[in-house]
């Protein structure tokens, strides 16, 4: 599959296992050349971890979610997702801070810069139209850095 010619309508679920499954590929790539046991390795996101340790800004609603919303308190929300297997979630950022796009955060379990909590996984399409294009560019660079 070229890169180049991955089209935005391309279904993201068979887009995103075809990442995960380079990136196995290459690990099993590499215990093959280092003469590794296949028992001794990790592979990343063949069995999805729990929690993602950081993530990459794909939006952020300083007014959070309009419509689904009714609340008069509205918070800020930052949509991402995460770098290692791709979950999509809703974050809090914290109290003045105002992520930017595309920024790498952390999210473990340790201290936080710009992330106050994760709030929840999403699926595609709770995400805004902003995130979505983003995303489709974040899985394109993604994929491209998983084939060099």
């Amino acid at each position: 599959m070229d890169p180049d010619n991955i089209e935005k309508n391309v279904d993201l679920d068979y887009l995103l296992g075809n990442v995960q499954k380079a990136r196995a590929a290459k690990r099993i790539s590499q215990v093959i050349n280092e003469s590794e046991t296949i028992d001794s390795v990790s592979f990343p996101c063949v069995s999805p971890p729990k929690k993602e340790e950081v993530a990459i800004v794909l939006d952020y609603l300083p007014y959070g979610r309009a419509p689904e919303s009714k609340s008069s308190k509205k918070q800020p929300l930052v949509q991402g997702v995460g770098e290692a297997c791709f979950f999509l979630m809703e974050m809090t950022p914290k109290e003045g801070v105002v992520p930017a796009v595309g920024a790498r955060v952390y999210i473990g379990t340790g201290e936080r810069d710009v992330i106050d909590h994760v709030n929840r996984r999403i699926k595609y399409h709770q995400l805004s139209n902003a995130a979505k294009q983003r995303l489709y560019l974040e899985i394109r660079r993604g994929f491209l850095f998983t084939h060099q």
